[in-house]
């Protein structure tokens, strides 16, 4: 008589990326560790480690990092329940502006033009020999690296950083379409905003160093020299734009920022800049012109609010409901969002965009981290250079005055002479990518976006791991 007994199915379901694993879930999966190893005697720990994932849902790299964790306390420890907020991310994006960013894109991309492998350590130790740019350690280097797009992938025995494909195609895109509006004869203006700081000056300056002391000094009717302001004070916030024909007439836009510290881009918002972009900008640019702008929020305000994860699903349904988008009762969330993103690229529309398409322009926005593409950051570094040398008071009517100054004084050959210096910028980048996509075209193992060339950062490999 056969069994009425109902037979059990079991669906499995892989291990959430991003989510901690309890104690006892780390000792059932070490337990399959071992068991496959007694079990399968002659495969290699690479092998063992990948039965053991494909059992678990859980990533060899975990397992690697269980079995690490028992080495040295002996035991399995549970995380909490709540993990931290991943701040790191915002702080290093605060903490380095974008002439830095791009500046270590840029070094990066020196290794490919030389067809060497920029390892993280490689690319560590050329930042740091760059009196310009901030020392950094070696897990920073490589946290940068993931944040600039940057990945890692394997290509036989030798591990190299290559670009986020989204990145690669969005550059080649922008090179491409940037190069035809220049054929078609078309005015291309650069727009950005910086800052000065009111305690703005040079750093190095010519000193006496006979004399030491206040006392000496004033015997010896001298000083004690130039005085540092003490600190860098409030700021000045500067919009403007160019071309290779000069700064446009009547597009600056000068003012006092109420935050002294943190990044200047909070200190802006869609209306003031949309504002500034209709009143001082369109009004005094070529007909038919081309606006580069970079990816800045205020950048990128869209017409219309398109639903996200962090929207109600009752809005969800308002909006598909407007789109004359048909949705049933019983779906989920998730099933309302696909619908939405199957038709987004539809509705994605920034305003700015807009604003210029009626007055008959385009818009072209910058790869991110690409600030070297965009002339008017040379043109900065002019400015402030020109502030720095005056400025005496360190108060904001000499700062503001000093730097409306500096600004008209910017000759339009200094601007013809930086928009050809990134002409050729842009035409090497075209070429350095054509040497990557020859360099990577054998790549075929994808690694974890954490994972780091082992060999060359002093890291135990798999199985220098798993014996200890």
């Amino acid at each position: 008589m056969e069994s009425t007994t109902p037979k059990l199915s079991y669906v499995f379901q892989p291990h959430k990326q991003g989510s901690a694993l309890k104690s006892s879930a780390k000792t059932i999966v070490m337990n399959v560790f071992h068991k496959l190893q007694v079990r399968n005697p002659n495969d290699s720990v690479t092998e063992i480690l990948d039965k053991t994932s494909d059992l678990t849902g859980v990533s060899t790299r975990s397992i690697l990092r269980m079995q690490n964790e028992f080495n040295i306390q002996g035991s399995f420890s549970t995380p909490g329940r709540k993990r931290p907020a991943r701040k790191g991310k915002a702080t290093r994006m605060q903490k380095f502006d974008d002439f830095v960013l791009s500046a270590i894109r840029r070094k990066v991309h020196l290794f490919f033009k030389r067809n060497e492998i920029p390892t993280v350590a490689k690319v560590m130790k050329t930042i740091n020999e760059d009196t310009d740019l901030p020392n950094l350690t070696i897990a920073t280097t490589r946290r940068l690296m993931q944040d600039l797009g940057f990945v890692y992938k394997k290509r036989s025995r030798n591990s190299m950083l290559i670009e986020r494909e989204d990145i690669q195609v969005w550059r080649r895109k922008y090179l491409r379409q940037i190069r035809h509006y220049r054929n078609e004869g078309r005015t291309v203006y650069y727009t950005d905003e910086t800052w000065v700081n009111f305690g703005h000056t040079k750093q190095t300056v010519w000193q006496d160093t006979f004399i030491k002391r206040p006392k000496e000094a004033f015997m010896s009717g001298l000083s004690m020299g130039l005085k540092a302001p003490t600190g860098k004070g409030s700021r000045l916030i500067i919009t403007h734009a160019g071309s290779e024909k000069g700064f446009v007439k009547g597009a600056a836009d000068v003012f006092k920022a109420k935050k002294s510290k943190g990044d200047y881009h909070e200190e802006m918002n869609g209306d003031y800049y949309e504002q500034w972009f209709k009143n001082k900008l369109l009004p005094n640019l070529d007909p038919n012109s081309i606006i580069v702008i970079d990816n800045a929020s205020y950048h990128s305000v869209f017409v219309e609010n398109i639903p996200n994860t962090s929207t109600k699903k009752d809005d969800i349904r308002r909006w598909l409901t407007s789109k004359n988008i048909a949705w049933n009762s019983d779906m989920l969330k998730a099933e309302l969002l696909n619908l939405v993103q199957n038709v987004r690229s539809k509705y994605e529309e920034y305003r700015v965009d807009r604003i210029a398409a009626l007055h008959g322009h385009t818009v072209l926005r910058l790869p991110p981290y690409h600030c070297e593409l965009n002339p008017i950051e040379n043109i900065w570094s002019v400015v402030k250079g020109k502030v720095a040398a005056e400025n005496r008071t360190f108060k904001e009517k000499e700062v503001e005055e000093l730097t409306k100054k500096a600004i008209d004084n910017v000759s339009d050959e200094t601007w013809k002479n930086c928009v050809g210096h990134i002409i050729k910028e842009e035409e090497l980048m075209w070429e350095l990518d054509g040497m990557c996509d020859t360099a990577v075209d054998n790549l075929i193992i994808h690694f974890d976006p954490d994972s780091t060339d082992t060999a060359s950062e002093g890291m135990l490999s798999t199985e220098e791991v798993m014996s200890s």
